[in-house]
């Protein structure tokens, strides 16, 4: 297995930052998903890793070796993108013994390195097909084995299933998932995809112009976020209020948001400071009007599938709730109570909340 770091590494293109000062270790046999918004530095991320591109500045680690200067092809790792190159003129055989066998290993070695990567891929029946005769999930899954077959301890994925059907795209992350773990393999999965990040991921990286926000357990990235751009970015959306600490409690704070009542939250820990308070739409309570809370009247409900999103208007606010009901009582036009089952505080930005939580 292969430990990966990168210290203090950056990259520009121009006036451009795709890396800034970017520091991290990936622990040996990890699986790790980056996300971020478009232009946030996550496929750079994977190419200074890959060598693919050099850092202007920092270094990075494989397996404790410092790998700046050292080529591609001698990092032992392997990468698979989200268009699949495999050789077209190749069976699938071919495509799994070429890694070995370029590396100078005998064919009868390279076979049976074939064909236990084979076996872990559940590929054995397919083994004379050509490229184009396999659906685009196992042309992933041959690509996925021809790079573990070269030997890779290391494995690269660029939205590795943005070009498959969903469906089968959820089947393959699973079996990837455990077959990392039963080849005892180090992962870093870009994707764009957070549902797949949070359901395959042991650590997920949370990038923003060309920073890591947060490398956390995805658990502890809704318990614990620490700024107010990943409670934004996981989910969507999320309900932000300007306020200060009135008071501090022993479970959490009181702030004052200013829509008449006080609320209670978790985070930043100092009276009189000027804060953001942060709620995810799935921590607001909808109450009838007779009940206590903050009123507010019902703007829009939609139906989103598995869940309800409705808009509350509050003082000429937005407060954005997702329920897995919908209440009878609410209905455009209805004035009604909020109250906030769970909120985050976080010292108030110097660039400002509006910048703060932007994805770009």
């Amino acid at each position: 297995m292969s430990s990966v770091s990168m210290v203090e590494v950056s990259k520009r293109y121009g006036d451009i930052v795709a890396l800034d000062s970017v520091s991290l270790k990936i622990e040996e046999g990890e699986y790790v998903c980056v996300i971020g918004p478009s232009g946030s530095g996550k496929s750079t991320f994977l190419k200074v890793i890959a060598g693919i591109v050099k850092p202007d500045e920092g270094e990075i680690y494989i397996g404790g070796r410092i790998v700046n200067n050292v080529p591609i092809e001698e990092r032992e790792i392997g990468i698979v993108m989200q268009d699949i190159l495999l050789f077209p003129h190749m069976t699938l055989w071919g495509n799994l013994t070429y890694g070995p066998i370029v590396q100078g290993v005998g064919y009868a070695e390279a076979e049976a390195i074939a064909r236990e990567v084979a076996g872990f891929m559940k590929l054995t029946l397919r083994m004379k097909a050509y490229p184009g005769e396999l659906s685009r999930g196992d042309q992933q899954k041959v690509a996925i084995a021809r790079a573990i077959a070269a030997g890779a301890r290391v494995l690269l994925l660029d939205e590795p299933f943005a070009s498959i059907d969903s469906r089968t795209a959820k089947v393959l992350r699973f079996e990837l998932k455990q077959l990392a773990k039963d080849l005892r393999l180090t992962v870093i999965h870009v994707t764009h995809n957070q549902e797949e990040a949070l359901s395959v991921a042991d650590r997920i990286v949370v990038m923003r112009k060309g920073k890591i926000e947060q490398f956390d357990k995805p658990s502890r990235l809704f318990s614990n976020p620490r700024t107010p751009f990943v409670v934004h970015f996981l989910g969507g959306e999320a309900n932000f209020f300007e306020g200060r600490v009135v008071k501090l409690e022993e479970d959490g704070v009181i702030v004052d948001i200013g829509l008449g009542e006080l609320v209670k939250g978790e985070g930043f820990r100092r009276v009189g400071e000027r804060v953001v308070y942060a709620v995810r739409p799935e921590h607001v309570d909808v109450l009838p009007s007779e009940d206590g809370g903050i009123e507010g009247v019902v703007e829009e409900v939609n139906l989103m599938g598995f869940y309800y999103r409705a808009i509350i208007s509050v003082d000429n606010r937005k407060i954005v709730v997702r329920l897995k009901d919908r209440l009878k009582f609410l209905k455009e036009g209805k004035v009604v109570k909020l109250r906030f089952k769970r909120g985050f505080v976080f010292k108030y930005p110097v660039e400002g909340l509006e910048e703060a939580i932007k994805y770009e």
